[in-house]
């Protein structure tokens, strides 16, 4: 990309993976995922709700990420077949 100036977020996204690797970002998805566990407990004492939305938007950049490295058409699959399930919860 050299100096062009990042514009989309899935140009970041693209870069953040070839910049730092697909293991260096495995592993930073897995401390957000824990940093938004966090945030949850944190909000279940003291509503405080801000740090939930930042830290579920650093979870989302990071499956974007995921998605990247691990391009498999099991991402539409999978979530189709845990929507029926939820589908079936709901209706109940």
């Amino acid at each position: 990309m050299g100096n062009r100036e990042l514009i989309t977020e899935q140009e970041v996204i693209k870069a953040a993976v070839e910049k730092f690797g697909v293991k260096n970002q495995v592993s930073m998805a897995q401390e957000e995922c824990a940093e938004l566990i966090q945030a949850i407990s944190k909000y279940l004492r003291y509503g405080t709700e801000r740090s939930i939305i930042e830290e579920a938007i650093d979870v989302e950049i990071m499956l974007r990420q995921l998605k990247i490295m691990f391009p498999s058409d099991l991402w539409v699959i999978i979530k189709q077949e845990k929507l029926r399930k939820l589908r079936a919860l709901i209706e109940k």
